[in-house]
């Protein structure tokens, strides 16, 4: 699944050094802005010059309110997980919180109609009706159990 990039995001981004293919490519960490990847220093690349692209998270420890949902959604993931009970099991657990950070998880509530399947764009433990915007679908009810 191709990821939908933002004005804002954060990446590590690996780029072509020219138009040249052959030249070789460079790995740098860039910010999304006006459809292009820029940096203050190394300037702007257009989504053809680029190769690879990795999102970033970016936490500021003195704002608890993202420290306490980092933690949250850590302690989550390993309720999910008993492999965190072993030496080592946590790093998965911290991953599943740290993608959740960039992409919080979707609802899993879906509307079925003569066999078709609807299901919610909204993230995951949203409040109000459930919608999916490709064909234009919105309805009440609860959010579905995984």
């Amino acid at each position: 699944m191709k990821r939908e990039w933002k004005p804002g995001d954060l990446a590590m981004v690996r780029v072509q050094i020219t138009t040249n293919p052959d030249d070789g490519s460079e790995e740098h960490m860039l910010f999304r802005r006006r459809g292009k990847w820029e940096h203050p220093d190394f300037g702007i690349w257009e989504d053809r010059y680029v190769l690879a692209a990795r999102p970033l998270v970016v936490i500021d420890p003195e704002d608890r309110e993202q420290v306490e949902r980092l933690f949250h959604l850590f302690a989550d993931e390993r309720e999910k997980d008993e492999r965190h009970l072993r030496i080592g099991g946590w790093e998965d657990a911290m991953q599943a919180a740290l993608r959740s950070l960039i992409a919080p998880p979707k609802c899993s509530a879906a509307l079925n109609v003569a066999g078709e399947h609807f299901g919610c764009d909204s993230e995951a433990g949203h409040s109000g009706a459930h919608n999916n915007r490709t064909h234009e679908a919105i309805w009440q009810g609860p959010e579905a159990t995984a």
